[in-house]
């Protein structure tokens, strides 16, 4: 079994794809789960990588619930997937393995901060774009 930790990616023009943005990316966790809890082989990572992108999109079993509940966003182009300390990153077109230098993981506080500023959201508005994780 492998532990799987979504992150979405804060960085500005992130969904025009992980490479179209020169210096770090800007990531906050937002969920994270036991690979038992998908229906694919534990060691097969394009298994599990189609299986998440498919499930945080329109899938409807228990775990995409669960993620929807969180109000999250769709996991979307930009966003990284870390799957037993290998990060990879969603393409417009596939998957491609990311080395942590890319990848800058903000706490809560830093990524409330940083989605209120890129999004205009007002310090009293609830957000439901990104909810960061805490525990």
């Amino acid at each position: 079994m492998s532990q799987v930790t979504i992150f979405h990616n804060l960085t500005y023009d992130a969904f025009s794809g992980f490479d179209s943005v020169d210096g770090p990316h800007y990531l906050v966790k937002v969920f994270a789960f036991d690979s038992a809890k998908l229906s694919v082989p534990a060691d097969s990572y394009p298994a599990i990588l189609g299986h998440i992108f498919e499930e945080f999109n329109v899938g409807t079993t228990p775990l995409a619930e669960k993620y929807r509940t969180r109000r999250l966003r769709s996991f979307s182009v930009g966003d990284v997937v870390d799957v037993d300390g290998h990060a990879w990153s969603c393409e417009s077109t596939g998957w491609k393995a990311r080395k942590g230098r890319d990848l800058v993981v903000l706490d809560g506080i830093a990524a409330d901060d940083q989605i209120r500023a890129r999004f205009d959201f007002r310090p009293d508005e609830e957000l439901s774009i990104t909810v960061p994780f805490t525990n």
